[in-house]
């Protein structure tokens, strides 16, 4: 007997009569591969046309069939996080032909990310602040520098707020700040 997983959302493809698309996608969820058991759905305008949960047993794929009503429709990516309970948008649009296959042989990327935070620097006396606005969806920022914009960049710290102050000892610094979504990194440059 197979019992529904209730923490799932009720994500029920409808059905039309003419042959689906199916989709082979590997997921990437913030930087890394999603989680065994997360649930992907594909959407036309809020409506669900197929699902599939991941699987990490195939270094986090999926497989499903997407339910078209005409070629061509725009069908969106949501993921749901059974780590946090959330669902989120992929950065992947596709407009499948009925009856395509997309990805068999080489799957496609569904990337789940983090928007790039915004930042800006003001001095404060001898100190600079990096400040920017609050990333929805993140759980905190590292802050990260280097010597030179193509250098190696280090974090120097992990913080959930949305400014950080710097006491420069160099002459020349360069930063970065990367939102992150708990142990789940998304490095976007």
């Amino acid at each position: 007997m197979t019992v529904a997983n209730p923490d799932l959302p009720n994500w029920t493809p409808v059905s039309y009569p003419n042959p689906p698309a199916t989709i082979h996608a590997q997921i990437s969820f913030f930087g890394n591969p999603a989680l065994d058991g997360d649930l992907v759905g594909a959407f036309v305008n809020g409506e669900c046309r197929g699902t599939g949960v991941v699987s990490t047993q195939r270094n986090a794929y999926v497989t499903m069939q997407v339910q078209l009503a005409s070629s061509g429709e725009t069908i969106n990516f949501k993921i749901f996080s059974q780590a946090d309970g959330q669902a989120y948008d992929a950065d992947l649009v596709l407009n499948p032909e009925l009856g395509e296959t997309i990805g068999e042989g080489n799957p496609v990327e569904l990337i789940f990310s983090l928007d790039k935070p915004v930042v800006s620097i003001n001095q404060d006396g001898a100190n600079l602040v990096l400040s920017w606005p609050e990333v929805t969806n993140a759980d905190g920022y590292q802050i990260l520098t280097a010597d030179s914009p193509d250098g190696e960049f280090g974090v120097i710290d992990s913080i959930t707020g949305t400014s950080y102050q710097i006491n420069p000892t160099h002459s020349f610094l360069f930063f970065k700040v990367i939102a992150v979504k708990g142990n789940r990194l998304q490095l976007r440059n």
